[in-house]
């Protein structure tokens, strides 16, 4: 059975394992051809995280058996083979290039592409293959609830929907261009 019954996302992967995101158990991921779930706990207690917070509200797939977790302690990529978080960004206030804010609300991977994680604080891209350390960029679209990223959906070639707490954008990413439908 599920370890818990707070289901906050679901993902279908590539190679057919279904994850489901809870809100207080972490990760929970079956093989559809199979009976059962094994249960994922992503962050253990440690030093710098003596009391880690395993309530996952979004999931995004990642590369080579990987996905990207988040939750209010920012984002983390998370490898299922080695049972490990490779990865873990928080926002940190004064330092440029860092998450905008740790409450993540959405999640989208575009293919081939950047990771977008939606904040309460604009949208931020994050590119990793620049070869050097990851850096976000933050888009914000000029008021307090246009900058609160609820909801991010891939539209036609280039174009990101974002569902906002007050109105529809969409977001071209090549221009950075945006329409705002109310």
């Amino acid at each position: 059975s599920l370890p818990s019954d707070d289901v906050r996302a679901v993902l279908h992967d590539r190679g057919g394992m279904l994850w489901i995101a809870t809100l207080t158990d972490g990760i929970a991921i079956t093989n559809l051809n199979s009976k059962g779930f094994q249960r994922i706990i992503p962050f253990d207690a440690d030093a710098q995280n003596p009391r880690p917070n395993n309530a996952i509200g979004r999931i995004a797939g990642a590369a080579d058996g990987q996905i990207w977790l988040a939750n209010n302690n920012g984002v983390a990529l998370f490898d299922l083979s080695s049972s490990k978080v490779l990865k873990h960004y928080r926002a940190h206030k004064n330092q440029r290039g860092s998450l905008s804010n740790d409450l993540v609300y959405s999640l989208h991977k575009q293919e081939n592409g950047p990771l977008w994680i939606g904040t309460s604080v604009g949208l931020n891209r994050l590119d990793e293959n620049t070869g050097r350390e990851a850096q976000f960029t933050v888009i914000q679209f000029g008021s307090i609830a246009d900058d609160y990223i609820n909801t991010i959906a891939a539209g036609d070639e280039g174009v990101l929907w974002l569902g906002t707490g007050n109105s529809l954008i969409r977001y071209e990413i090549k221009t950075g261009k945006h329409y705002k439908y109310l």
